[in-house]
């Protein structure tokens, strides 16, 4: 039986009577692409920073590749790429490169991950000097010095054009086809909806989820409604099909499964209604049901 890349079994981390992380049960295979989501509070980076052995967990155990976290077995596998990196300022991008291989027994061919994350034109620069979007590429490179089997990813994007974020997610899916085991934190949902394979939703220091991501996805089966209306909620309500209401200025929003018939009845009800659209459900749509179930009406 193949050792999974990640197993946790009963992790826990408490911070005087403040409990971050509840016993948390997990297992991740080897080349699998994990989104990790949860409000502020609800422990992602808790875990994560156990995962990577920069914390000691309260009560139970994890293991990375068969290793207790932290462990010079696991340090030379995995690659991480924080939300806040401090690196010396006035090391040059080609300088910082070859310190972060070196610490590993098997690096990657730095002419190769120089293409890879496209630095050749700032390889003489100060990272000091550099954009913030710069310093994400080479905190990237960095992640990716030793080869990683397994890469831990908080935040990767923020900051980053969207052209930058779609060849980024490329490299992402690159590194996926080759058998790379990639856990990641985002609050963008498209990134999420196009790179990952599984979902695992934490809520309190609890998973409260954890699913393929399409399979999230369609626990919103809903289409929704969106107009400018002079009925007030209480005629929307009693309209059938009409399954929650919500306002954002002067629009509002329906959510249905019965859109024809809702449409229909709408525009019976207000001849004068602007400003229509009828969208499908997103992945936003079924996490917000599955951290804040909606009562139907």
């Amino acid at each position: 039986m193949n050792t999974p890349a990640i197993s946790l079994k009963g992790l826990q981390k408490s911070y005087g009577q403040v409990n971050a992380v509840k016993g948390i049960d997990l297992t991740v295979n080897k080349g699998e692409f994990i989104a990790l989501i949860g409000e502020n509070g609800a422990g992602k980076t808790t875990t994560l920073a156990m995962l990577m052995g920069l914390m000691t967990p309260s009560s139970g155990f994890a293991t990375i590749l068969g290793h207790t976290p932290g462990t010079k077995p696991v340090r030379q596998k995995i690659g991480a790429m924080l939300q806040s990196t401090e690196l010396p300022p006035v090391l040059k991008v080609h300088e910082l490169i070859q310190l972060f291989a070196s610490y590993y027994e098997r690096p990657y061919d730095l002419a190769n991950l120089i293409k890879l994350t496209q630095l050749d034109d700032i390889l003489d620069r100060k990272y000091q000097a550099l954009s913030g979007g710069q310093q994400r590429r080479v905190q990237f490179a960095i992640a990716l010095c030793g080869q990683p089997e397994i890469l831990f990813l908080d935040e990767p994007t923020v900051g980053l054009d969207m052209n930058v974020r779609r060849e980024f997610w490329q490299i992402l899916s690159d590194l996926k086809k080759s058998g790379t085991t990639i856990i990641l934190t985002s609050h963008y949902l498209d990134e999420i909806e196009a790179l990952s394979d599984r979902l695992i939703i934490l809520k309190s220091g609890e998973i409260i989820a954890d699913d393929m991501t399409s399979n999230i996805k369609k626990r919103a089966q809903h289409k929704n409604i969106t107009c400018a209306t002079n009925l007030d909620d209480i005629k929307l309500k009693a309209i059938p099909g009409v399954e929650a209401i919500t306002k954002s200025g002067r629009l509002t929003t329906i959510a249905t499964q019965q859109e024809n018939q809702v449409l229909a009845e709408l525009l019976r009800a207000d001849p004068n209604l602007t400003d229509l659209s009828v969208y499908a459900s997103t992945l936003e749509d079924a996490l917000s049901n599955v951290l804040a179930p909606t009562t139907k009406n």
